[in-house]
């Protein structure tokens, strides 16, 4: 038993030193990351309308997560030109999420689609120029285009349903909401270490993350528009 336990360590521990695809930085985070895209993308094909909003949420959703692997598999020093950009991808795939969470339900509207793509071009630069390492900075960002998401799902987005915040839906977009804000907070904080170099804060901060667009996703399929 000792042995099984040692090596299941030595598979899931930490490589700070020799990452690689085939050893990654944060082995958990990434194992987790590619069984969650398989799962969308098998969730996508069968249990989705397809309709162009539910399509480009779980483009940008599989994209997040595709971004998160590699960007947990490798340990790049971030002043780096091969650091920065893991990390430019990474950062603006999470903020290209959030600004897409009210587009299943508003993507009829004429002004979203010229107001999503100068977002995502800001948030692109933003963060191609946000000074390393500035987590701070990073999270009121994410935190600020999470308000405007949040505002214009419980606003508009469950009236485009027949809604409201009371709802089964509603409620659910304030736990999902929850789930972001946690992730956030353990990040900030460096919260969540539970097994030294094997379950530190990245992985408590990608569990609760989950659980957000868990439910954001199940919300979604759900309430096609």
């Amino acid at each position: 038993m000792r042995s099984l336990q040692l090596t299941l360590t030595g598979l899931l521990a930490h490589n700070e030193e020799n990452s690689s695809l085939t050893h990654p930085l944060h082995p958990i985070v990434v194992y987790c990351h590619l069984a969650y895209i398989s799962v969308l993308l098998v969730v996508w094909g069968l249990w989705t309308d397809k309709t162009p909003g539910q399509n480009l949420y779980f483009l940008m959703t599989i994209g997040l997560y595709i971004s998160s692997a590699a960007y947990h598999t490798w340990k790049a020093d971030p002043l780096s030109r091969f650091g920065k950009f893991l990390r430019f991808i990474d950062q603006t795939m999470i903020s290209w999420y959030i600004l897409v969470l009210p587009m299943p339900y508003l993507y009829q509207e004429p002004w979203t689609l010229p107001v999503l793509l100068s977002m995502m071009v800001l948030t692109a630069a933003n963060k191609w120029y946000e000074w390393e390492p500035n987590y701070m900075f990073g999270s009121l960002v994410f935190f600020g285009l999470g308000a405007v998401s949040f505002v214009l799902v419980i606003t508009l987005g469950l009236d485009a349903i027949d809604t409201s915040i009371v709802s089964w839906a509603g409620l659910g977009v304030i736990g999902a909401t929850a789930f972001f804000i946690g992730k956030l907070h353990i990040y900030r904080k460096r919260k969540g270490n539970l097994i030294p170099n094997v379950w530190e804060s990245p992985e408590s901060g990608h569990c609760v993350l989950s659980g957000g667009v868990s439910i954001i996703t199940l919300i979604i399929i759900m309430n096609p528009v």
